[in-house]
């Protein structure tokens, strides 16, 4: 990756250059194919539910060379969270705590946030860790928050950090289920 220059002859964010609009442009070339198809894949699976944890409206395109590009989109209507990818969109409740847990390598309060569909639950619910671990919920949506995980970061580890956590997320499904 590197920093573009937005005056630089043929850059893609000059006036003439097709993202003159954009705010951040991250540009990659890739050598190795088996390097790009992994990430070609993965970009084309990115969750759009990522969006869901960012405060305000927004849209991300997502472009790789060779595919068609994938627009994800996050609004606000009646306080819901309105996530779109293009094929498919939904709507989601967003509930949000800062939670400080006793730790000496703990900063003073850490995010915490749980997202449930409206209209009920069509896959298991998950943990996320900023991006989306393997680990599985009993409860519908997602609960995101700065989890220990393991060294491949795709599941929960157990310990007394998650653990407080945890019981952080209760109290705030509890608080949010009664409101």
């Amino acid at each position: 990756a590197e920093v573009l220059d937005p005056n630089a002859t043929g850059s893609p964010l000059s006036g003439k250059g097709g993202w003159n609009w954009a705010t951040t442009v991250v540009s990659a070339e890739i050598a190795d194919e088996s390097t790009f198809d992994r990430l070609k894949k993965e970009l084309a699976e990115f969750p759009a539910e990522f969006l869901l944890f960012l405060p305000s409206d927004i849209s991300l395109e997502l472009e790789v060379e060779g595919a068609e590009p994938r627009l994800i989109t996050k609004r606000f209507e009646d306080g819901d969270a309105v996530v779109s990818d293009g094929a498919n969109e939904a709507t989601w409740k967003v509930f949000e705590t800062r939670v400080r847990v006793e730790n000496p390598e703990a900063r003073d309060h850490m995010p915490l946030a749980w997202a449930v569909p409206v209209g009920g639950r069509e896959q298991a619910g998950r943990f996320w860790a900023f991006f989306p671990t393997e680990t599985q919920s009993r409860t519908s949506g997602i609960l995101n928050a700065p989890w220990k995980l393991n060294s491949d970061r795709t599941n929960l580890i157990r310990g007394p950090w998650n653990e407080a956590i945890m019981q952080a997320a209760a109290e705030l499904i509890g608080a949010s289920l009664s409101s």
